[in-house]
C-alpha cells in the first residue's frame, strides 16, 4: 500500500489529507519464448502494462 496526495486538475483545488492506495503488480508468464507481463493495478484499475525479459 502507498500513501498518495490527490492529483490537482487546476488552481482551485484544495489540497485533501493523503489517502491509502492500494498498489498491486501481477506478473503473467505465457510460456519460455515470451517476455513477461507486469500488469500494475492501483485501486483495481489497470495503470500500465509493461513487458520484461
Amino acid at each position: 500500500m502507498e500513501w498518495r496526495a490527490p492529483t490537482l486538475h487546476s488552481r482551485s483545488d484544495i489540497w485533501r489529507a493523503a489517502q491509502p492506495v492500494l498498489v498491486q503488480e501481477w506478473l503473467y508468464e505465457f510460456s519460455s519464448n515470451q517476455f513477461r507481463q507486469v500488469v500494475t493495478l492501483k485501486n483495481g484499475r489497470v495503470v500500465d502494462v509493461e513487458s520484461r525479459p
